[in-house]
């Protein structure tokens, strides 16, 4: 649906992307199958606030998934954790080799 929001959001995207890339920016969105922008039916306020995103996903051709990110949220969190319990066994090593030595 075309309105004066609608137009002003397009006129927006424009602006942040470029007059060259938008159009395959844009397209490139409404081939997107993220649960969010299809369960809202890609509006193009959407379009706007993920533009850099977006514009970054078509220049890889690589479309970005909630599973992805939630799976890249994971082995994130599975690294801190580790990182956090090597980080504690090193420290005491340190001690207890201190304590052997002292």
């Amino acid at each position: 649906m075309r309105n004066a929001t609608v137009n002003s959001q397009v006129v927006q995207f424009v602006k942040r992307i470029g007059a060259q890339e938008s159009p395959g920016v844009a397209a490139f969105y409404l081939g997107s199958n993220r649960g969010l922008y299809v369960s809202a039916k890609h509006p193009v306020n959407l379009l706007l606030r993920d533009a850099e995103a977006l514009r970054t996903e078509w220049a890889t051709g690589h479309h970005g998934t909630e599973t992805q990110a939630r799976q890249a949220d994971q082995t994130a969190a599975t690294g801190n954790v580790f990182a956090n319990l090597i980080a504690e066994a090193e420290e005491r090593e340190k001690i207890e080799g201190k304590q052997a030595t002292g």
